[in-house]
């Protein structure tokens, strides 16, 4: 059913992105936001960030047969990352929280 694959395919992505943005989240301290404490010079997870966000659209794109999903369009992909940003948002906003 082609609707179920999108379905997976969309909560597979959605978790790669989640978990992504999760990863800088919990970068840089438990207390200070990723923000302040320059996740951008960590090289080391810029790549890894990068990395993973490619290697996310190459397997659903080019490898569908191998990893079982279907090709996304790009509004799908902005949907994943959208809902996936949640896993950076949520993190800091309950830095914030407990900074205050």
């Amino acid at each position: 059913n082609a609707d179920a694959a999108k379905a997976t395919t969309m909560a597979f992505t959605t978790l790669v992105f989640l978990q992504l943005m999760y990863a800088i989240a919990v970068s840089g301290s438990r207390h200070a936001s990723a923000i302040t404490t320059g996740f951008l010079k960590n090289k080391y997870l810029i790549t890894a960030f990068a990395g993973g966000f490619v290697l996310q659209l190459i397997a659903v794109n080019y490898f569908p047969a191998f990893f079982k999903t279907t090709p996304l369009a790009l509004g799908d992909y902005g949907i994943a990352f959208a809902v996936g940003s949640l896993g950076l948002i949520i993190p800091e906003a309950w830095k914030h929280v407990k900074r205050n």
